[in-house]
């Protein structure tokens, strides 16, 4: 729906709309903090840890369920003590594949768990978060950043109140962005340190003393040492953060490893459960479920007891060899003497096991491809591998262009499921498995609901520990040459996204997928591949909002759009300029064009001319351009501004293409007449860039994603070589006023303690008559209307002025474009040649003209009266006076002109007396 389009009392209601309640607005900014600190992949590992068997592992916090063993009850007793009146560091250990992992999911996502912590807790709000670290994950997941963000993410959902405490600073620059901004913050990896450590302090501790924190942190041997720190450092890191709590007795953690000596010696014997001495019954109970087919076998009990003793307490191992004996099953074999023989050739220690398997893989070639493919999937950050997907493997290795051609499968989802899980398990051999895992539309896809997938993963993350022997590398290595391993799961996607739309992992993979075929050069001239993932990437309109979600879309500076949301605010509250704008990064097109690593768009534009038919795609592929040249270099600026030119001859920058009124919030437009004024792209860049150069930051933070200034530069000289009109004028009054009263309502909750920092006294309340600072921002601005005359309109904001606050550039009471470019850090012959051109367009425009009076702080403005267009008046830039063009006019000719020529003509007849 466009703005433009509704009634004057339309309008009205939703500006008065846009004025969004304290709690609104904080829970945008909640919003915001929680964005940056979240990385991809957060999720990943801790969904793919499988769940345990049923009724195992549930002795451990079950205080009705029987225990077959005396060191189950004895293990069990210390691990709830714990829980309910225990301090420190609880350490669970036990060797590779002993089921750690799947353990440390249950306890955390137990409610028993919870109920014995709460006993802990007594009355005090109780906080439960989990990290898994994960060696064959991207470099966050394996790192203490990504320990540090999951944490304070999982605390920060569930204690909201908390993060303009932790973070003063990076809360106050989240806080004083516009709320229709679709840019996300960044947050560096000092400040998320900093934020945690702060949260564990004892400062903390005594500001909020009814909070208190049990962490859960799963395979501190999968922590990837660095030159700094080793998993001794890790250790002595975890004791400290239970140390920080031991006063207040507000922290405590549970933690998961192998029996490394620099877990053992560190962490208490007394808080210490062995896993692999512990899991006797368990792995009895698990065995004779999954072989309940054989089960009145003669030997089968004997089976079952070698089978867990061979085992050594390995759930792991234990369960590749139950499920390929599950597989000999359904290929007829029945008798458990047989597997009983068969047993004794198994090799008792994991990595034998693994090159046992290995080498007995029926079709090595297919393996290696398979693993190859899981690998590469695991490094690049993709979400997953569907199990869809990797049933079209076949048909790739039959005809890489199957998608395309007449020889696409036309099979449902649950025989391409069943049809991909058979060919895993039976080109594998238990290396891989499969496992069910709920994938969410999430951040990227708009209006999409969760749904559950399988997905393809090693089998363990010892697997993955294995391929990686140099005899084993070899081996695959050789069996690799000539296969294409991205080339196989970009098409392997591409058909997944074919058959189910954008309800799979495809479409969650997009961007990423894309990224790494530009990195690796796959895409030359005709894009088959590109082409042929645009044609089936569902339709952006099919992508409908939420159900019970009333939205008005309003056109915005970002050339997307912002959303206005009535009545569902709160934790409904969704900012879809954001969920919009990425989902449009599923198309190629887009997602070329923010990499910049491609010269793929302006060839699909030159091609296509679908995609640039209306001023809404085009001025958001300018604005894709305008955005990733903020923020990052391209390897393809000269397509950049090639694309730029192309969309200018489409008339990017002529009327139809205006964008709307000005960015809402606490921006307004003058003259405001029945339908609101238009600014066209040059005008949002300029007033964006603006804006945005001179935004205020919190004191220690870094100022994020700075524009370049030659970059900036290089697209103001591209809008101006292409007539873009240069007026620009921005001046700045300081000035007080009392504060309103929702002002005052604000101010006083942060005082009253919520929003306190820490260390400082409680202030006295802020009275109804107290005075605030604000800088009013005036903005020139002026286009050529449909009659083909000159419009100028003038754009205000009032900003609250903060004094602790920094800013990229300061403010000046009054600056031009000229001005603007004469502060740039940019090369001195390319500032010269901009300001050389600013000059000449300055000159060529007859119709405006202005001045500044040496004794005075006013500009005055004029503009060429015009019979079609009526306007009268205009105000100053000063704010301060309304001055009426045909009365100034002559007043000054008097002044100026006949005084002098009066005064000199009577001085001169009295000289002559």
């Amino acid at each position: 729906m466009h703005v433009g389009n509704l009634s004057a009392t339309a309008q009205a209601q939703i500006r008065s709309l846009l004025v969004l309640p304290d709690h609104v607005s904080n829970s945008i900014v909640q919003d915001r903090v929680l964005r940056a600190l979240a990385f991809d992949g957060m999720r990943n590992r801790q969904n793919l840890v499988p769940d345990p068997h049923d009724a195992t592992f549930e002795w451990f916090v079950y205080a009705g369920k029987s225990v077959q063993e005396e060191v189950q009850q004895a293990a069990r007793e210390k691990f709830t003590s714990w829980l309910e009146s225990g301090h420190g560091i609880f350490h669970i250990s036990g060797k590779l594949g002993s089921g750690k992992s799947t353990l440390m999911k249950y306890l955390g996502e137990q409610a028993e768990t919870s109920g014995h912590l709460k006993k802990w807790a007594n009355g005090r709000k109780l906080v439960v978060a989990q990290f898994f670290f994960w060696r064959p994950g991207t470099d966050v997941q394996k790192s203490l950043t990504g320990l540090y963000r999951t944490l304070l993410l999982e605390v920060f959902k569930k204690c909201p109140e908390l993060i303009p405490v932790v973070m003063l600073s990076f809360w106050q620059e989240a806080q004083s962005m516009p709320w229709q901004s679709n840019s996300d913050l960044e947050m560096k990896e000092s400040t998320v340190k900093a934020a945690f450590n702060r949260l564990i302090s004892a400062e903390m501790a005594k500001a909020f003393p009814n909070h208190c924190f049990c962490f859960f942190i799963d395979g501190l041997d999968e922590y990837e040492a660095t030159t700094q720190t080793d998993h001794t450092d890790l250790a002595a890191l975890l004791n400290g953060w239970a140390e920080a709590g031991l006063s207040s007795d507000s922290i405590k953690l549970c933690v998961s490893s192998r029996e490394y000596n620099s877990f053992m010696n560190l962490f208490s014997d007394e808080r210490r459960l062995r896993l692999h001495e512990l899991t006797y019954s368990d792995m009895v109970a698990c065995i004779r479920d999954k072989l309940d087919r054989i089960s009145e076998s003669s030997g089968f009990d004997q089976l079952v007891e070698e089978i867990v003793q061979k085992g050594q307490g390995i759930f792991q191992w234990v369960g590749i060899v139950v499920k390929n004996m599950r597989y000999e099953i359904d290929n007829g074999t029945t008798d458990a003497e047989e597997f009983r023989n068969l047993l004794k050739m198994l090799p008792s220690e994991m990595n034998d096991l693994y090159k046992h398997i290995f080498d007995s893989l029926r079709d090595t070639t297919r393996a290696c491809r398979t693993l190859a493919m899981v690998s590469k999937v695991m490094e690049t950050g993709l979400a997953a591998f569907s199990v869809e997907a990797y049933s079209f493997f076949h048909d790739y290795e039959r005809d890489k262009h199957f998608i395309t051609g007449n020889s696409f499968p036309g099979t449902t989802e649950p025989s391409r499921t069943k049809l991909g899980r058979t060919r895993l398990r039976g080109w594998c051999g238990g290396l891989l498995d499969t496992s069910t895992v709920t994938a969410v539309g999430g951040p990227e896809t708009y209006g999409t609901h969760p749904y559950t997938t399988e997905v393809v993963q090693f089998t363990h993350r010892s697997v993955r520990d294995f391929l990686e022997f140099p005899d084993v590398q070899c081996k695959i290595l050789k069996l690799l040459e000539g296969f294409d391993i991205l080339d196989a799961i970009s098409h392997m996607h591409l058909a997944d996204l074919r058959m189910f739309g954008e309800k799979c992992l495809a479409f969650s993979n997009s961007y990423i997928l894309i990224r790494e075929r530009h990195k690796s050069g796959a895409d030359v001239e005709p894009y088959g591949f590109l082409e042929a993932w645009d044609r089936f990437c569902p339709d952006d309109e099919s992508l409908e909002p939420a159900p019970k979600h009333y939205d008005v879309f309003l056109k915005t500076d970002s050339g997307v759009y912002a959303l206005a949301s009535r009545g569902f605010w709160g934790p409904k509250w969704t900012d879809g300029n954001k969920r919009r704008a990425r989902r449009w990064l599923k198309r190629p097109l887009h997602s070329s064009i923010f990499l910049g690593t491609s010269t793929y768009p302006l060839w699909k534009v030159k091609t296509a001319p679908t995609v640039t038919d209306s001023a809404e795609k085009m001025v958001f592929l300018a604005t894709l351009i305008f955005d990733r040249r903020r923020i990052q270099t391209t390897t393809h600026e000269h397509e950049d501004f090639a694309l730029l030119d192309f969309l200018f001859d489409k008339g990017l920058l002529c009327d139809p293409t205006n964008l709307g009124p000005c960015p809402p919030g606490s921006c307004r437009i003058e003259p405001d007449v029945n339908e609101m004024p238009v600014l066209n792209v040059w005008h949002h860049f300029l007033l964006f860039e603006w804006m945005y150069q001179h935004s205020e930051r919190g004191a220690d933070s870094d100022q994020l994603y700075e524009q370049p200034d030659a970059r900036f530069g290089e697209m103001v000289t591209w809008f101006l070589k292409k007539g873009a009109d240069p007026y620009f004028a921005a001046t700045i009054r300081f000035y007080r006023r009392p504060y309103n009263e929702d002002e005052l309502e604000t101010v006083n909750a942060r005082l009253r303690g919520r929003f306190r920092p820490l260390g400082t006294s409680r202030s006295p309340p802020v009275r109804q008559h107290s005075l605030r600072s604000f800088r009013e921002i005036t903005i020139h601005l002026q286009r050529r209307n449909n009659c083909g005359e000159i419009d100028e309109f003038v754009v205000k904001e009032e900003i609250p002025v903060r004094f602790t606050y920094r800013r990229r550039r300061r403010w000046k009471d009054h600056s031009s474009l000229q001005d603007w470019v004469q502060d740039l850090e940019m090369d001195s012959k390319a500032k010269t040649e901009l300001l050389q051109l600013l000059e000449r367009r300055t000159r060529g425009q007859i119709t405006l003209h202005f001045w500044k009076d040496a004794h005075s702080a006013a500009y005055s403005l004029y503009r060429t009266a015009s019979e079609k267009c009526q306007t009268t008046s205009w105000t100053l830039s000063s704010g301060y006076y309304h001055l009426v063009i045909p009365v100034l006019v002559p007043f000054l000719l008097a002044l100026f002109v006949l005084v002098p020529l009066g005064r000199a003509f009577l001085l001169g007849g009295l000289g002559s007396l």
